[in-house]
């Protein structure tokens, strides 16, 4: 067990020499300093990094790298990420809206215009029908009576006269 561990640990000593990096990616920013890096690999020279000699080899086309998003760095992807949940946001509050307030006029139609029995208000009425349809009709249009339900008289006035008349409106 001793002779194991004393071979661990000079495998640990020798870890610095083994974990030096072998090949880097460079980048020029134009082509006379790729040439005159090609040209110190050709002839030899005393130039060394960590201990080693540079040798430049001319890499593989740009086709074959992943060249895409490399120009962000990490900061930036979260700014760009944050940005965007931002959006998602708003268009979610904005959707909100929009959804709150047709539903708000609808429920306001609703209260105003409430589900009738028709039968029962024709058997009443009879032919007086019309005249209180447009009694409901003055009553539903007076800004007095904002938000206020309907008799009914005028709903069941305008499907008896669309059923008369075979006229195709949406009837509920």
């Amino acid at each position: 067990m001793r002779e194991q561990e004393t071979k661990i640990n000079d495998l640990f000593q020798d870890f610095d020499d083994l974990t030096i990096p072998t090949a880097a990616f460079v980048t020029f920013e134009s082509d006379d300093s790729a040439n005159l890096a090609l040209d110190v690999h050709r002839t030899p020279s005393d130039h060394r990094i960590m201990g080693q000699e540079m040798k430049f080899t001319k890499p593989s086309e740009p086709t074959d790298i992943i060249w895409e998003n490399r120009h962000f760095t990490r900061k930036e992807y979260i700014m760009r990420e944050l940005t965007a949940y931002a959006i998602i946001g708003v268009l979610l509050f904005g959707s909100l809206i929009v959804i709150y307030v047709i539903s708000a006029y609808s429920m306001n139609l609703a209260a105003v215009f409430p589900p009738t029995d028709c039968n029962g208000l024709q058997l009443a009425y009879g032919d007086e029908l019309q005249t209180y349809a447009v009694f409901d009709y003055d009553y539903v249009v007076d800004p007095a009576n904002a938000n206020q339900p309907s008799s009914g008289c005028l709903q069941c006035f305008c499907i008896q006269q669309a059923k008369e008349y075979d006229v195709d409106y949406a009837i509920a």
